[in-house]
């Protein structure tokens, strides 16, 4: 056996590669600096120190990996280049050798929505290539995914991919891949499905946005936990800026049953594209299509979305005038709002929200279709002065605070009034005692048949007083013109959380 260390090891050859400096390492690989026959600098993947014996499960996962390289060329999926086993060195494959930085480096700081939506684009790209070739990746991750230099995304390491005629080659009562961004099902040991690698795409998509990942908790164990009960505070928090879509996008993701997330990544990819309305997809909005976006985003998140701000203010004046135009002066002032955020003092958007209040008032004036509850329609927009210009009371999330019935009720007036729904799964009992319309109110996003049904009731209400017990609460709300309806909403108690049961 050679006991000389790897860096005493670099004159060493590796199949017909010159090894070098080690760039890297992780399990049960090192990544080496290599130099091809031709002088072209190469990324080698060695197994296991020189004159070992690698372990039959590190083995098995090293040659599922490069089996799953020569199964995909898509250009988001790193490229195998070769693949071998050394005399001395044992197996080993070859990949380019790309210069960048990990999404991790990108994660670490709140991003704009646009940017993670192009980001995202392409990671989810690469992972339909993967889906597409029967696999599931099991482990995405900020880690797993580079951004180049030279402006592309790559997904590297593909060292858990899984495919039904695999075993998962991982100790009784282990699981495969990061926890922290591992759907509910793979920490559960239950089937692991194209889905669970959605999951992971919306914890990303959160983290890119917030500088958080939706479920960070001190230890791991509590992380867990909260994955397990799908708790998360909103998107939205702090940053008026995020649309109703994309919270509702992360809140699909990140659906507890697999069933109810978008299926594959190809189902994500295009939840994605649709909200990719402020680029045209041959020019882009900087040159060169989304690539030129990229590859913008590559040399400097800020600046790139500091460069489409503008545009961006007036995309979504567009979006706000068709809402209002179409009777909708709640999602309108929502979106000038929004629009307010990247173009704070626009004269074009302050310049609309007269009309919009007006139209406000007199829908909530006007009765509203029957249903079998009395679905009317209560409140108005709040204002506020800041700085010189005009910021909406509106699209900054929902602060729930579980610990309070009152509060717990409250939160569903704000995502009737700011359509942001991504927190309502979060309310439902964990033991399932709920009943229908309050069910109903737990699954509901601004796609939902009743939506509309569900602003006209909730608008506008307002919590009167409430009666609480050692597990049972009983909140008393009003909507309606002039607060003339009553209701009353009951809770269980859970822990330390309240949820809702009936109303």
């Amino acid at each position: 056996m050679d006991d000389r260390s790897d860096d005493q090891l670099g004159d060493r050859r590796v199949g017909a590669y010159a090894l070098g400096a080690p760039l890297g390492s992780g399990g049960a690989a090192t990544v080496y600096r290599a130099t091809a026959a031709d002088g072209r600098a190469v990324a080698l993947k060695l197994l296991s120190p020189a004159g070992e014996r690698p372990h039959a499960d590190d083995l098995a996962r090293f040659d599922r990996e490069i089996g799953a390289l020569e199964r995909i060329r898509h250009p988001n999926v790193i490229a195998l280049i070769d693949r071998g086993v050394d005399a001395t060195r044992g197996p080993y494959l070859v990949t380019p050798l790309v210069a960048g930085r990990t999404l991790r480096e990108l994660a670490g700081a709140p991003l704009s929505p646009e940017v993670a939506l192009v980001v995202l684009h392409f990671l989810a790209s690469g992972l339909t290539s993967i889906h597409g070739a029967g696999l599931v990746h099991r482990d995405v991750k900020p880690e797993n995914a580079m951004l180049t230099d030279d402006g592309r995304l790559l997904i590297i390491d593909l060292g858990l991919a899984l495919d039904p005629e695999h075993t998962r080659y991982t100790q009784e009562g282990a699981v495969a891949g990061s926890v922290p961004y591992m759907a509910p099902e793979q920490i559960e040991g239950g089937a692991i499905v194209p889905a669970s690698d959605v999951w992971s795409l919306g914890v990303i998509a959160h983290e890119l946005v917030t500088g958080r990942r939706p479920f960070q908790r001190e230890r791991q164990r509590e992380e867990v936990a909260a994955i397990l009960a799908g708790r998360y505070a909103p998107l939205s928090d702090g940053d008026r800026r995020v649309s109703a879509a994309f919270e509702d996008m992360v809140a699909r993701m990140l659906q507890l049953d697999a069933a109810r997330r978008p299926a594959d990544a190809r189902a994500a990819l295009a939840m994605i594209d649709r909200q990719i309305d402020w680029v045209d997809a041959a020019a882009g909005t900087l040159g060169g299509g989304l690539d030129g976006e990229l590859a913008a985003i590559a040399e400097s998140p800020q600046r790139y979305a500091e460069a489409i701000a503008p545009l961006l203010a007036t995309t979504i004046a567009n979006a706000a005038q068709r809402a209002l135009d179409a009777g909708d002066p709640f999602r309108g002032v929502r979106e000038i709002d929004r629009g307010l955020a990247y173009a704070p003092g626009d004269a074009r958007l302050t310049g609309m929200l007269s009309g919009a209040l007006a139209s406000q008032r007199a829908v909530a004036a006007a009765p509203a279709r029957r249903s079998r509850r009395p679905w009317l329609i209560g409140g108005a927009v709040a204002l506020a002065l800041a700085g010189g210009g005009v910021a909406m009371l509106l699209g900054g999330g929902v602060d729930v605070d579980y610990s309070d019935p009152a509060s717990v009720t409250a939160s569903i007036f704000e995502a009737a009034r700011t359509g942001h729904t991504g927190h309502l799964s979060g309310l439902c009992d964990p033991l399932g005692e709920n009943d229908g319309d309050t069910r109903r109110i737990c699954e509901m996003t601004t796609d939902s048949d009743d939506w509309r049904e569900f602003q006209l009731t909730f608008q506008g209400a307002r919590v009167l007083g409430q009666r609480v017990g050692p597990a049972r609460a009983e909140v008393e709300f009003s909507f309606g013109p002039g607060g003339s309806r009553g209701e009353t909403m009951n809770l269980v108690k859970r822990g330390d959380r309240w949820y809702l049961a009936s109303f």
